[in-house]
Parts: structure tokens; C-alpha cells; sequence
């Protein structure tokens, strides 16, 4: 069996599934949004009757066969709550709905293949730099800091202001909200405000997004005719033109060295191409969208990653 725990929108996984059905073998499409996942196990039996997992009303038992790829969504990124008077306790179900689903999350890793990591997806910007730096990959200069007096005191005049975590995207009302990776020129901040992070904005002339699964990567490179918003992942597609591109063999190394380091085989990585034609790590999501690198350049992904699935249950 093949198991991909995902949410109900997430079209990567729709194509994926396709390419595997072809393939005859058997695949389980878990929603993590949608419905209950289940768990049962008996901790003293565990190497010996491993764990039954209940979904969509049906239970099933977790061979040591089968196979899984951690695309979208914690286990714990859900609650399913139907009496309103837990609601005061939501914040403690979480934590017992996480250490439960973090500890067997990490039985499976140990004992399946399994393609991805769902104990980082939610890896915070500021660890990832830091292990980018130790692999030898370029990032800009960074600083966090709650005083415009510190910002000045570098010298740069331009700076990037990014989330610690995620892009938090919120539905309220029928619209949509979401945090920005805004720029800000330092004389137009106030002296004081909340601890921020900070990086110095790179003068680029094109970007790169690369999907990088197991020793495989597909990188593509694109540039705008109208640049509008710093992060370009708010823009719409037009006006963009994408082609593939090859990294060179020490980048590539350094990618492989940051995705085992982070502990993860599955990865969206964009970089910036500065006007001296130098690489900038930017950003790293462990579980990221990658459709523009599959529809504009490299429509074989799909089937790469589903004959990566079925080729590892076909010989556990």
C-alpha cells in the first residue's frame, strides 16, 4: 500500500495518484483536512503488530511494505472537535494530538520509506538559514531586531522584512489575508516595533525554484517583465517566463548536504540571481507548492515521484 497523507486540494497529489493507478498497485489518499486519522497500537507489541490506522471509516494495519509520502499537512495541523464545550481545551488537545502523531510519525520514518518529513514542516526560517550557511550555500545578510538604530548601523539602506515561520493566509469575512514579505527602505521605519527579521534585499535579476526529492532535482529559472511585489509567489503567472536550468554540481551538492542535514528527502527551494550572476538561498518549504516547476517545465515530475513510490513498495 501506498499512503499519501495530503489535503483535499492539493492537485499534486491528484496527478501523482493518476500516474500510480495506472501502475495497479494499491494507494490510500489520506486527507488530513477532511477526516479523522486514527491511530491504535499496543506499545509493548509494537515491533511485533505494528499499527492500525483508521480513515474514511475503515481500518487498516501499516505493513512493513508499505510506503508513504508526507506531501501536505501535519498530522496534528487538524482538530476535529464536534462538542462546542471543548473549545476551552482546544490549545491542550493540540499538544496531546501532536506528541502522539510526532512520536509515531517518527516510528514510520524509521521503519518505512517515506518520502518527506512532517516533523519539519513547520521548520522556522531562522534554523533553515543557518543550516543553509553551514552547507556552503549564500544567504543575505540577516538580523533580528526590534530598533531602526541597529538596522542603520550596517550600512544597508534596503531591507527585506520576512516571517519567522510561515505566510499565515486567513479567511475571514470571504476575504483573504495573508502576512507579506515586504521591503522597507530603514529611514522610513519608526525607531521601535515588534522583534522583527530582517534581510538585506538582493538586487536580482531572476529567481530560481527547485524541487529537489531524494537525489533529484528539477530547477527551473524565471524572470519578470513587471516586477511587482518582492515575493513574486503573490504574483499571478503572467508577464513570467520560465525555462529550465541547470545548477551547477557544487550547488546541487550543497542542496543534498541542507535536505539530509534538515532531515527531509523532499523539498521546494527558491534561490535569486543577483546582476553579478552569484546564487542567494532564499527560502526552503518541505512541503511546498511546485506546479509552475511541472507545468511550465518539467511535466515529468508526476511520474517521477509515483514510480519513486511504486518502485520502493515493489522491493521493500
Amino acid at each position: 500500500m501506498i499512503f499519501i497523507l495530503t489535503e483535499a486540494n492539493d492537485e499534486p497529489t491528484s496527478r501523482v495518484i493518476d500516474v500510480l493507478r495506472k501502475c495497479n498497485t494499491s494507494v490510500l489518499r489520506v486527507n488530513l483536512d477532511e477526516n479523522y486519522l486514527g491511530f491504535s497500537f499496543n506499545l509493548d507489541m509494537l515491533n511485533q503488530t505494528g499499527i492500525n490506522i483508521y480513515y474514511d471509516g475503515v481500518e487498516r494495519k501499516i505493513d512493513s511494505k508499505d510506503v508513504f509520502w508526507f506531501r501536505r499537512g501535519n498530522f496534528g495541523s487538524y482538530l476535529f472537535i464536534n462538542d462546542d464545550k471543548n473549545l476551552s481545551f482546544i490549545d491542550f488537545i493540540a499538544e496531546e494530538k501532536k506528541a502522539l502523531e510526532v512520536f509515531l510519525s517518527k516510528v514510520i520514518l524509521k521503519r518505512h520509506y517515506c518520502i518527506g518529513n512532517p516533523n519539519i514542516h513547520n521548520i522556522g526560517k531562522l534554523e533553515v538559514l543557518l543550516a543553509a550557511k553551514s552547507v556552503a550555500l549564500r544567504i543575505p545578510k540577516s538580523y533580528v531586531t526590534y530598533k531602526k538604530s541597529v538596522l542603520i548601523e550596517t550600512g544597508i539602506n534596503k531591507f527585506v522584512c520576512k516571517p519567522f515561520s510561515d505566510v499565515l493566509f486567513m479567511d475571514s469575512e470571504n476575504s483573504l489575508y495573508h502576512t507579506f514579505i515586504e521591503e522597507y527602505e530603514v529611514s522610513k521605519l519608526k525607531n521601535y516595533f515588534g522583534n522583527s527579521f530582517f534581510q538585506e534585499a538582493v538586487d536580482f535579476d531572476q529567481e530560481i525554484r527547485l524541487l529537489c526529492v531524494e537525489r533529484k532535482i528539477f530547477a527551473v529559472k524565471y524572470s519578470h517583465k513587471i516586477r511587482g511585489h518582492v515575493d513574486s509567489r503573490h504574483q499571478s503567472n503572467s508577464g513570467e517566463f520560465y525555462e529550465r536550468t541547470k545548477l551547477s554540481e557544487e550547488v546541487q551538492q550543497s542542496i543534498f548536504n541542507l535536505c539530509k542535514l534538515l532531515q527531509t528527502n523532499f523539498a521546494v527551494i527558491d534561490l535569486l540571481v543577483d546582476k553579478s550572476g552569484l546564487l542567494w538561498f532564499i527560502d526552503f518549504n518541505p512541503c511546498g507548492q511546485y506546479d509552475e516547476i511541472y507545468e511550465h517545465c518539467y511535466p515529468e515530475i508526476d511520474e517521477y515521484i509515483a514510480n519513486l513510490l511504486y518502485e520502493k513498495e515493489l522491493n521493500q
